[in-house]
Parts: structure tokens; sequence; C-alpha cells
């Protein structure tokens, strides 16, 4: 008789600890795609009149380790030379992974322009998009 109780207790004593696992291991909640690397997207290498705004404004793409856009990421973007300015510096990744700085004008004087494009520990990052001012 005591020995049937102690595994009737035994018996319950795992059903319960099974419960719990159970529990535990459903609590946990996926927190998205782990931002890997950063490529260019589209604007680079355009050419368009000095002091002029270029026509596409260059972005990025946030991948995973499977080259999946991963959104919500920051990406700060900067003049980096040409003189030139840009608006919307920085930018968060859609849901695509894509990043893009609002605009990017070219410096006054013709020649080469560069705009950096940077997230913290991607691979990749920082990116320079070129371009010419005629």
């Amino acid at each position: 008789m005591l020995n049937r109780t102690i595994r009737r207790r035994a018996g319950a004593t795992l059903a319960m600890a099974g419960i719990i696992v159970l529990a535990t291991a459903s609590c946990h909640s996926n927190t998205g795609p782990t931002p890997t690397s950063m490529v260019f997207h589209l604007g680079d290498n355009q050419t368009a009149a000095a002091g002029s705004t270029l026509p596409i404004a260059p972005s990025v793409q946030i991948l995973d380790n499977q080259f999946n856009g991963v959104p919500s990421v920051r990406v700060i973007f900067s003049v980096t030379s040409g003189g030139g300015s840009s608006t919307g510096d920085t930018a968060f990744s859609d849901a695509n992974g894509i990043a893009t700085v609002g605009s990017w004008t070219l410096g006054a004087t013709p020649g080469a322009n560069t705009l950096s494009a940077a997230s913290q520990g991607l691979q990749g990052s920082p990116l320079t998009f070129s371009a010419t001012g005629n």
C-alpha cells in the first residue's frame, strides 16, 4: 500500500513538472530576426547638376543571416564629402528592411560627393554612396 502511494505521488509530481515545463516553454516570445548586415539598395553612383537634389534618395537594406529584410533598425545617414546636405538623416528600416534618407542635395561645386549610411554592429556598415555633380 505504501509503495502504491509513493508511485501515485511521484506520478503526480512528474505530471505537475511537465505542466510547468510546457507553460514555461510557451511563455517565450519571438523577438524577430536579428539584423546581421547592411547592403546598398538604391541611389548609388548618380549624376546630377551641382547643387541639385538627386532624383533617387539613397537607401540601404538591413538583412538577417538568411538574407531576409529586418524592420525597425536605425540607420544614420550623413554627407561625408562634396559639401551638399541631406534631410531625414535618421531612418528606420521598413517591413522589408529598407531604410531611406529623406533627400540628398549635392554640393554647389561640380565634382565628387559622398553620403555615408551607418548602423552599429552590422557587417557592411558604414556604406558610402557616391554621386557626381556636373
